[in-house]
């Protein structure tokens, strides 16, 4: 391959350069990474008003070329005898639409050790080529053409597997340094067509954003502890990172003000960096909080739809939510209607605040709409649908959570001309057989018992049927108390023992009564303590009791007995 700079190829003719001063060694070293010079190359260009800045890398014998030219304005002889080759003379310093001003980012092409560097520029009706071997030598000669804008050209010594190696470590830092650039910033390299490396400015996922003179904001929600920061000038990186400035929020912000500090490695911590900390504090206070309520109403609204959409909106706002509802500032969130509940209506912290009483102390919530929660919410009580703001609203009102499908039982009580035949005849065998037993019950029925605490279990028993009421509610009475019926037995009608009984009934209607109202019995109340041998007595007279009148649903059997004359 033929390269640019073939009289500069070869090392053996080239001319020792004179060393660099201390002052200047130092200025080339203090680059953090020798890929720096990107950016340097491309903030110069922009500062000369380029609008498309072309890089594109070559290989052969052994050489590396790199080739950085911009559309720009060129540099006159004046131009190049001071701010070029002279270190700290830049003629930027003050000027508010230049991204520079230190003078020495030219210095930096020098970090990667090049063996020549050339500089092509000019403007109007001249054109120069300047050629460094090193920081302290050059030679400058006019070209027989005008030409317009600048042309960097760097020949680096390397192989072919270093070359591979240097093209990705370009497009990283071009990538890096050059993401929202003003100007359009191309990359070329062998079998790599030429390609755009800039991207529009933008914050993905932006809540708030946010515009003044030479200043532009876009804020957004997280939930990292080290949100994600960028600083930019006409759009080159000055610094990206992970840092916590407010908590919860993570932004980008393009500012003409903004500096980098000598190490080119952070901002400069100066008077106009202070303006957009404080800027940020603003709009923490006053903007975000704005956006915040607005997103999560909207979120709440919708929950019913798409819960686990809903709770990743709720997880990445959580930490300035957290941030906000802090201390004093906790009162301003008390009215916004955040909470989604399973009727389909978002509430407040106010709103929940009042239905606390309602639902005994405690916040009510569920994964699904039940007539538990029906039940609850026609009483005043709101019932949250499960999600992360149930733990939040329960931080806020310090007061415990329930689910309420595992809190409270609402049977729903099923006459018996809508019962399958089986089961009717089953519970008319069970009314007798208790009635003469007792009662124990004050009436007994088939219920539905899907959607509460008991929709597993067998039977619950109630004082008013259908009611809502708590799961762990005790009858006031022992396992074998049958004075004073006053509770409703009602039969899971889901329940697969049920199911069997009926089964039974058919052929043994006496023998199914029987082992299902024990079953009900012996698991409806407790034993006081220290009478464990007494109750167990009275179990076997009353299992004796239960049998003898069980026996009398059996159907006669006829026919000749053995032996009989």
């Amino acid at each position: 391959m033929c390269l640019i700079l073939p009289a500069m190829a070869s090392r053996k003719d080239r001319p020792e350069s004179p060393p660099a001063s201390g002052l200047v060694r130092d200025l080339i070293a203090q680059f953090d990474d020798p890929m720096d010079f990107y950016r340097e190359l491309v903030q110069n260009s922009i500062d000369a008003g380029a609008n498309r800045i072309d890089v594109t890398l070559r290989w052969g014998e052994g050489s590396c070329l790199i080739r950085v030219e911009d559309d720009g304005r060129g540099m006159d002889a004046g131009t190049i005898d001071g701010a070029l080759l002279v270190p700290l003379a830049s003629q930027k310093d003050g000027d508010l639409t230049k991204v520079g001003g230190a003078g020495f980012g030219f210095l930096s092409v020098f970090a990667v050790k090049p063996e020549r560097v050339r500089v092509l520029t000019g403007q109007g009706t001249s054109g120069w080529q300047v050629d460094m071997s090193g920081p302290a030598a050059h030679e400058k000669k006019p070209l027989e053409e005008p030409r317009e804008g600048t042309a960097v050209e760097i020949l680096k010594a390397m192989d072919e597997a270093e070359f591979r190696a240097f093209v990705e470590a370009s497009r990283s830092a071009l990538q890096r340094w050059c993401r929202h650039s003003e100007a359009r910033v191309f990359f070329a390299a062998p079998d790599a067509p030429s390609q755009l490396v800039v991207q529009p400015f933008a914050l993905a996922g932006a809540s708030l954003r946010y515009a003044e003179e030479g200043t532009e904001i876009e804020l957004g929600f997280t939930d990292e502890p080290s949100p994600s920061f960028g600083l930019y000038n006409r759009g080159l990186t000055i610094a990206e990172g992970c840092r916590e400035f407010i908590p919860g929020v993570r932004f980008k912000a393009k500012s003409r003000y903004l500096s980098p500090d000598l190490s080119r490695s952070g901002v400069l911590d100066d008077e106009n960096y202070r303006k957009l900390l404080a800027i940020l504090r603003r709009l923490a206070e006053a903007g975000l909080p704005a956006k915040l309520r607005e997103e999560s109403e909207r979120t709440a609204q919708a929950a019913a739809g798409d819960p686990a959409r809903a709770a990743a909106d709720w997880g990445r706002r959580g930490r300035f939510l957290e941030h906000l509802a802090a201390g004093d500032r906790a009162g301003r969130i008390a009215d916004w209607a955040m909470f989604p509940t399973l009727s389909g209506l978002a509430v407040s912290l106010a709103a929940l605040r009042s239905g606390l009483k309602a639902g005994g102390g405690k916040l009510c919530f569920d994964e699904a709409r039940t007539r538990v929660s029906g039940l609850l919410e026609r009483r005043g009580t709101p019932v949250l649908l499960a999600g992360p703001w149930v733990a939040f609203a329960e931080r806020r009102l310090g007061a415990g959570a329930l689910r309420v499908s595992a809190a409270f039982i609402a049977p729903e009580p099923i006459a018996d001309g809508f019962l399958p035949k089986g089961v009717r005849g089953l519970l008319e065998s069970l009314r007798r057989l208790d009635a003469a037993c007792g009662p124990k019950y004050a009436g007994i029925a088939a219920a539905d018992l899907a959607g509460g605490a008991a929709e597993d279990r067998l039977f619950v028993t109630q004082k008013e049927p259908g009611t809502l009421s708590a799961a762990d509610e005790a009858p006031a009475k022992t396992v074998l108390f049958f004075r004073s019926a006053s509770r409703v037995l009602l039969l899971n009608a889901g329940h697969p023992h049920l199911t069997l009984f009926a089964r039974l009934h058919g052929e043994r209607p006496g023998l199914a009564s029987f082992l299902c109202l024990k079953s009900v019995y012996l698991n409806d109340g407790e034993v006081p303590a220290g009478q464990a041998e007494r109750f167990c007595s009275l179990a076997e007279k009353l299992e004796l009791r239960l049998l003898r009148e069980a026996m009398g649903l059996e159907p006669r059997r006829t026919g000749r007995r053995d032996g009989a004359s």
